[in-house]
């Protein structure tokens, strides 16, 4: 069953080419929840509304993205970076967009990311 699993460890924000940090602490997800989190960060930053819309929305509904969670916050984390670093308001956005309908989300504890999510 190890080889249902791989080690991420690829970059976790691109937007208009430009490719941030590795995340600190990969984990390991399997391939589905790999394609998952690809299709689903994808999506939350599309330039079409309804996608970007549907995608940040399942993110306050869907119970199953507690694999996923380091990932996200990572990726809604480095997308803030980016965006502040390349005056990119919009992106900025999206990204808490996506972190707070993370917050809606009942079946999900941000608690443990926190100290990740707001630095000290």
């Amino acid at each position: 069953m190890e080889d249902d699993k791989l080690v991420i460890d690829a970059p976790v924000v691109s937007i208009d080419n430009v490719e941030a940090v590795n995340s600190v602490a990969p984990h390991e997800i399997s391939r589905e929840q790999q394609l998952y989190f690809k299709e689903l960060t994808t999506k939350c930053i599309s330039n079409e509304k309804q996608v970007r819309d549907e995608a940040v929305h399942s993110l306050s509904t869907d119970p199953g993205l507690a694999a996923v969670l380091p990932r996200l916050t990572v990726f809604i984390i480095e997308g803030i970076r980016v965006g502040l670093g390349d005056c990119k308001m919009y992106y900025i956005q999206y990204m808490l967009e996506m972190l707070d309908n993370l917050l809606q989300n009942k079946a999900i504890r941000l608690a443990k990311l926190l100290h990740d999510i707001v630095p000290s």
